[in-house]
């Protein structure tokens, strides 16, 4: 605003000069007095006397209430600015006004009372209008925009550094907080784990009791079969000498036919070598041998003597280490010998 004041007024080679006007009232004297008194400090402006302004003006044959007056009076006296204040009952207004008229500030007085009013005048009055009058005070009055406004800066970014590191370390208590929870989480899924794992191995041994189990049974089971088989390869054999033994007319005597095992019956006799069904279980060597034997003509052999009759009931008893199916099969051929 200076420095438009300074584009439309004439640049003064000395001091810079200016007017305050006449105030209303018994307390705009009071006030125009303080106002007079801050102006007369500066030693870059020179104030002049209101009746000198009136000496000019009457000389010139203008007032000094208009605009258009002043202007006139302004050129004449080479004025910068003229002060003016507008006192009512509840405040007051000064006015500052370039020399072509021009508004360029103002400053309203808060406190009530003259004595107030005066001294806030006295404290406030040149850091409010001095910058638009005096280059001293405009650059001041900078120096002091730009001081406010670093500090503003200044407390702006400590604010946000507070800001900032409060949310780093709320940042760092959630990722805290976080891991805490992620070693709790890991900690019970190695546990699960570990308790699967123990569970598994138990699992794996009851299996293999098992398995073992199973494994000595038929191993078990494999030596009974295998006992049995060669019980009946023993019985086939015996069988089978017994057989050829009664094939040969003057071969040795039939040894007495084992005893049959429990639960089983002797085979009757039935052809010319009893009944076969025994072959089924018999080897396939025996069985080959036998049908063998079956298609071999019968040799000659003298007219036998006349079988004996069947012992009685009472007589051809059998040796009491012979079974009682044995010692029958022994009787229908012609009993022991």
């Amino acid at each position: 605003m200076a420095s438009t004041a300074r584009a439309e007024e004439p640049e003064p080679a000395g001091p810079r000069k200016v007017a305050v006007s006449e105030f209303a009232g018994e307390r705009g004297k009071e006030l125009r007095l303080a106002l007079l008194e801050v102006l007369s400090e500066q030693d870059d402006l020179e104030v002049l006397g209101y009746r000198d302004i009136e000496v000019v003006a009457k000389r010139l044959g203008v007032g000094l209430s208009s605009a258009s007056d002043r202007r006139k009076v302004a050129v004449e006296l080479k004025i910068f600015a003229w002060f003016d204040a507008d006192v009512a009952d509840d405040g007051a207004t000064i006015r500052l006004t370039g020399g072509k008229g021009r508004q360029l500030g103002t400053m309203e007085l808060a406190a009530a009372g003259t004595e107030a009013q005066a001294g806030e005048i006295r404290e406030g009055a040149w850091a409010a209008l001095g910058h638009h009058v005096s280059d001293r005070a405009l650059r001041v009055h900078v120096l002091g925009r730009h001081r406010a406004a670093a500090a503003k800066k200044l407390e702006a970014r400590q604010q946000e550094l507070a800001n900032q590191r409060q949310l780093a370390l709320e940042r760092e208590q959630r990722r805290t907080a976080r891991l805490a929870d992620l070693r709790v989480e890991a900690q019970r899924k190695l546990a699960d784990h570990e308790e699967e794992g123990a569970r598994q191995i138990e699992l794996a041994q009851e299996r293999i009791a098992e398995e073992n189990k199973k494994r000595e049974q038929e191993l078990v089971a494999q030596r009974k079969r295998e006992a049995e088989r060669q019980r009946a390869l023993a019985m086939e054999r015996q069988r089978a000498a017994q057989v050829s033994t009664m094939a040969k007319p003057n071969g040795p005597k039939p040894m007495p036919a084992p005893a049959p095992m429990a639960g089983a019956a002797a085979p009757p006799p039935s052809g010319r070598f009893g009944d076969r069904s025994w072959m089924d279980d018999a080897s396939p060597a025996t069985r080959q041998w036998l049908e063998n034997r079956d298609a071999a003509p019968a040799p000659a052999t003298a007219p036998a003597a006349p079988a004996a009759a069947p012992p009685s009931a009472g007589g051809g008893e059998c040796p009491p280490t012979v079974s009682e199916a044995t010692c029958k099969w022994l009787q229908s051929r012609g009993g022991p010998r």
